[in-house]
């Protein structure tokens, strides 16, 4: 310090500097402190051409494509209606095709979302109690309050993000129909 009350030159510079790295630093923090994820959602019944989409939930799941995500049957955790969830995760497929075990498939116009909800014997306390952490469809959550992360705002309201799936089921559909049509 006393350096640096004897060269007057050095003062600003190093003043600047310093101000430089606590102001990234700060940055740094404050980015990694906050949690990932994308908000909060109730599980609700969904229908796709009155084909009711199943709620139940899987531990993995994989990709057929960059658009198509797999899951199979026997890996099945069921959810209930109303079950509120931390909405964690989002799957970059649009389509989820589900393997049965008897070699039929099902696919349907949703993608898949990680959610986080508290398990059967879970008490209501979030420090002391289990949680499931699984793989659910889209379309069966309802987004009731979203969180912002810091790497880029999702600035959509629940409704945008609806009537967006949608429009991309109505795309698939009609090339669906198109390929009947061969």
């Amino acid at each position: 310090m006393n350096m640096l009350s004897k060269n007057k030159d050095l003062n600003p510079k190093m003043f600047l500097l310093m101000t430089l790295i606590s102001c990234v630093s700060l940055g740094v923090l404050i980015s990694c402190s906050e949690k990932s994820g994308s908000g909060r959602g109730i599980l609700i019944e969904a229908s796709e051409q009155s084909i009711t989409i199943p709620m139940i939930a899987w531990t993995t799941f994989n990709y057929s494509s960059t658009d198509i995500c797999q899951v199979s049957s026997p890996g099945e955790i069921t959810t209930k209606k109303g079950t509120r969830v931390e909405i964690l995760d989002e799957a970059t497929c649009s389509q989820t095709m589900i393997n049965e075990e008897t070699g039929e498939s099902s696919t349907f116009s949703t993608g898949l979302s990680k959610i986080r909800f508290p398990s059967l014997n879970n008490t209501g306390n979030a420090s002391s109690g289990t949680f499931n952490e699984v793989w659910a469809l889209s379309s069966t959550i309802q987004i009731t309050e979203e969180r912002f992360s810091s790497i880029g705002r999702r600035e959509q309201s629940s409704s945008d993000r609806n009537r967006e799936r949608k429009e991309r089921k109505a795309e698939i559909d009609a090339k669906n129909a198109q390929r009947q049509k061969r």
